[in-house]
């Protein structure tokens, strides 16, 4: 099922299963807040405290973790990980050249999404893996 995204002055209506993002490198703010208002419940996990407080201030839930296989327990509950097992939808924004175990990355993220629920990627092109 592909997804169309048009510009309009609806607001779409809000998914009912939570929604996360992981450990968005670009601008987090400016993606990650728009998409999640999208959903009900929506949580961001980051690699740098400015980037934590920045979704904060936008009004997501965030928290400063480098392992996305361990989410921090608090996260956990205000996504409802347990009972909806997993989330609808993950995003990885331009972090996977910036990563030193991309296909861990992308497992440990896959593993967190619900049956049916989808990955979305976002890949700087052209691809040139690089570790700060």
């Amino acid at each position: 099922a592909a997804c169309h995204l048009r510009n309009t002055s609806e607001t779409p209506p809000r998914r009912h299963s939570p929604y996360l993002s992981l450990r968005s490198a670009s601008a987090p703010g400016d993606v990650v807040a728009p998409l999640a208002q999208l959903f009900h419940t929506a949580g961001a996990t980051e690699a740098s405290w400015p980037c934590v407080l920045r979704l904060r201030s936008a009004g997501v839930a965030a928290a400063r973790c480098d392992d996305i296989a361990a989410l921090p327990p608090w996260l956990r509950a205000h996504l409802r990980l347990a009972e909806r097992g997993g989330v609808d939808v993950v995003s990885l924004l331009n972090v996977l050249d910036r990563c030193d175990a991309p296909r861990a990355l992308l497992r440990d993220a896959a593993a967190l999404l619900r049956p049916g629920g989808r990955l979305l990627l976002a890949l700087r092109l052209p691809l040139d893996c690089f570790v700060l």
